[in-house]
């Protein structure tokens, strides 16, 4: 899915998608928009959700670019209580 969005004085693209990898849950999303100085950026992120076999621990691989600071890896472990 493609939309147009607003950040304050700049306007893009945000595309979303989501797809399986087998029994993983890949969502992506990808922003493009032109800031105020005229300059072309882009940020993408990437989740990939996992269910463990028995069901009560979900974990979320996240990988972000294009934002302040470089690339970013996260882990985000959930646990069924």
């Amino acid at each position: 899915m493609t939309s147009d969005v607003n950040f304050g004085q700049a306007t893009g693209k945000q595309t979303l998608k989501a797809t399986w990898a087998g029994a993983d849950l890949e969502l992506s999303r990808k922003t493009s928009f032109t800031g105020p100085d005229g300059t072309e950026r882009t940020n993408a992120t990437t989740q990939k959700l996992s269910l463990s076999g028995d069901g009560k621990v979900l974990t979320a691989a996240i990988h972000s670019e294009g934002g302040r600071g470089g690339p970013t890896d996260s882990t985000l472990v959930f646990n069924k209580q």
